[in-house]
């Protein structure tokens, strides 16, 4: 419990490594079932989907022997999200579907909110992303609404004052990518603002015998006033949105900062779901043109 409140991933996940490795599951079934299912949760936030995944088998293994409907219930939610960051979305949509028609009483208020949130999000996958007007900008290029072959959107309200730090960190990440890929820090503005455009930051070239100056730096960003939020069933946030050549969502999921940024690897976990989403793009193409070429070949002559 104190790794789990430190917050600290690696002390955790070892901690919850080592408890499962010292308790039997046949001492306390129940016990060992939660411990499973937070397991794989810390593990999906690491980054490590698969082996989550495996977690939330074993855990829910032990909910449904023990007869636990509501533990079944949160495995299933919890999986379903997971397989949606892994791509599956198929089984996402089935899991989701299964955590609802396992109910065995009816949705309180507070559930059926969730239960409405949770639908417009996960519906919203494999469909366009919603379109949205831009109020202002801080960017030094304009906005290209033209999909590249992958793009990452980070979505969060301008009231949200731990996300001060995520414009500069989109940009940055975003000098790393091929042309393929572009990246914009999307903020979500109050419509009854009417604030000027920010100034942006110049940098005045040094004359003799004189020290370059700076305006304030103004961090890169796009800020719209379309409620993309709610139509987008976003509760917790930042939110990051991945979208392909054809501008559907391919991934949407909330997340902490520190998806922006290098892991123990070297590995910044955001931009490896997006090179997965265009690999797999590639292989298809690839898979379709094969097929065509074969199918070209085998057609007799005239």
């Amino acid at each position: 419990m104190l790794a789990y409140e430190s917050k600290n991933l690696t002390v955790t996940l070892s901690a919850f490594a080592d408890a499962l490795r010292q308790l039997s599951p046949e001492l306390d079934p129940k016990l060992a079932a939660n411990i499973w299912s937070n397991y794989g949760a810390m593990q999906g936030r690491a980054g490590l989907f698969s082996s989550a995944q495996r977690s939330y088998v074993t855990a829910m293994r032990g909910y449904a022997g023990l007869g636990d409907c509501g533990g079944v219930r949160w495995i299933l939610a919890h999986s379903g999200n997971l397989m949606v960051q892994l791509g599956t979305l198929s089984d996402a949509k089935n899991d989701l579907q299964q955590a609802v028609t396992t109910r065995t009483v009816a949705l309180s208020p507070t559930d059926a909110y969730i239960a409405a949130v949770a639908h417009r999000r996960y519906e919203a996958l494999g469909k366009p992303m919603p379109t949205f007007t831009i109020a202002r900008t801080t960017e030094l290029r304009p906005y290209n609404s033209k999909p590249a072959d992958v793009n990452l959107f980070v979505l969060y309200p301008e009231s949200c004052a731990a996300c001060v730090s995520i414009p500069d960190t989109v940009d940055g990440l975003r000098k790393s990518f091929n042309v393929r890929a572009h990246a914009w820090t999307l903020i979500e503005s109050d419509p009854n603002d009417k604030r000027p455009l920010p100034t942006q930051s110049v940098v005045h070239p040094p004359t003799k015998g004189s020290i370059a100056k700076d305006t304030p730096h103004v961090p890169p960003a796009l800020y719209t006033s379309t409620p993309l939020m709610q139509q987008l069933g976003i509760e917790a946030v930042p939110c990051y949105i991945v979208t392909d050549l054809h501008g559907n969502i391919r991934f949407l999921s909330s997340g902490p900062t520190g998806w922006l940024r290098p892991d123990g690897n070297q590995d910044i976990l955001i931009q490896v779901v997006m090179e997965r989403i265009l690999n797999h793009d590639d292989d298809e193409r690839i898979s379709k043109e094969e097929k065509r070429m074969g199918i070209m070949k085998s057609s007799p002559a005239p």
